[in-house]
């Protein structure tokens, strides 16, 4: 349930980065790349990164910006879904 949580925030977290002026998507982007162990998900500013690198950003990215999901927003999370189902 927490990885469909962020992976559902993950667009907010998108917008919310290219909202961002330059500097601080520089400063966000080297934060994460501290915490990246793996090079393939390094984001570098001379390359477009790959999907894989950019999901893991954004899902980094979520829990930077909102923390870690509470038992009540996953909670929130799973019955709003319950809602949006029911009106299809």
């Amino acid at each position: 349930m927490k990885a469909r949580y962020i992976a559902a925030k993950i667009a907010q977290a998108s917008d919310y980065f290219r909202e961002l002026e330059l500097e601080d998507q520089t400063r966000l982007i080297e934060r994460y790349n501290q915490t990246v162990e793996l090079k393939n998900l390094t984001l570098l500013p001379s390359k477009k990164p790959t999907k894989m690198a950019e999901m893991n950003f954004f899902r980094w990215l979520v829990v930077q910006t909102w923390g870690e999901p509470s038992a009540d927003d996953l909670l929130e999370f799973l019955l709003n879904r319950g809602r949006i189902g029911l009106l299809v």
